[in-house]
């Protein structure tokens, strides 16, 4: 719903072209018009270039001129703005319902749906992260990650692209040629369980690169670092005593 006023009309005249009409008789219709109050509500009062007072832009012609300022207001504020233009003898008399740009994004009332909140724009879930590793080999990175316990697959296309997978961890790998370990290496930190066991683990696989010993940390984890040919450093942490 864009923000603007929703008027309840007594009328026999053409509807003007930016009006959007829904007529119920020959001599009842329901005008909205559009963005005739499109101004933040946090800019209402402080000289906003778009700012229309709709307050005073229907006061002189209604009967009936009341603000929404939640979605749970509109059934009835409608039947209300209704049933004043319905009830008034002058022709082309109105009866608005305004509500400002916010309103728009609100969750719908008296039912609200799983992870919403009236009043607010719903939650959106971030579900996943996957970091982009820079690799100057591919098939040689794909290798050393299975080699780490990672399930490791490339990208089926002509870019030279991979993807490691080990718990709910993941991560890219992505070929570049002009990558240099010593300027352009990533740092990646994965949580795990028991730091000290996947360390074993790591070093028992053979694999090329640098090990840091396992230590505890002032921040409350346990944690190593690993860092492979090709500059990315893996810390690992746990929490202490684990």
């Amino acid at each position: 719903m864009r923000p603007g006023a929703l008027c309840s009309v007594r009328c026999r005249s053409r509807p003007q072209p930016w009006a959007r009409i829904a007529r119920f008789s020959p001599a009842f219709c329901l005008t909205f018009l559009p963005g005739c109050s499109t101004v933040p509500s946090s800019e209402i009062g402080l000289g906003y270039f778009q700012e229309t007072h709709p307050d005073r832009l229907f006061q002189e012609c209604s009967h009936h001129s009341e603000m929404i300022s939640s979605p749970k207001q509109m059934p009835k504020l409608l039947q209300t703005a209704i049933q004043n233009a319905v009830g008034r003898p002058t022709e082309e008399w109105a009866a608005c319902s305004r509500w400002p740009a916010p309103i728009s994004v609100m969750c719908p009332g008296p039912e609200e749906p799983r992870g919403c909140k009236t009043g607010r724009v719903p939650d959106i879930a971030f579900t996943e992260v996957a970091p982009v590793v820079p690799v100057r080999n591919l098939a040689a990175a794909l290798e050393r990650y299975r080699r780490l316990g990672f399930a490791a697959r490339a990208y089926d296309g002509p870019e030279r692209y991979g993807y490691v997978e080990r718990g709910s961890v993941s991560m890219h790998l992505s070929e570049w040629s002009e990558h240099d370990p010593l300027r352009t290496g990533a740092v990646v930190y994965l949580y795990v369980s028991d730091a000290d066991a996947v360390h074993a683990e790591w070093v028992a696989s053979g694999v090329e690169g640098r090990f840091v010993e396992p230590a505890d940390t002032p921040y409350g984890l346990r944690e190593f670092a690993y860092v492979d040919p090709d500059g990315t450093a893996h810390r690992v942490g746990s929490a202490v005593g684990s």
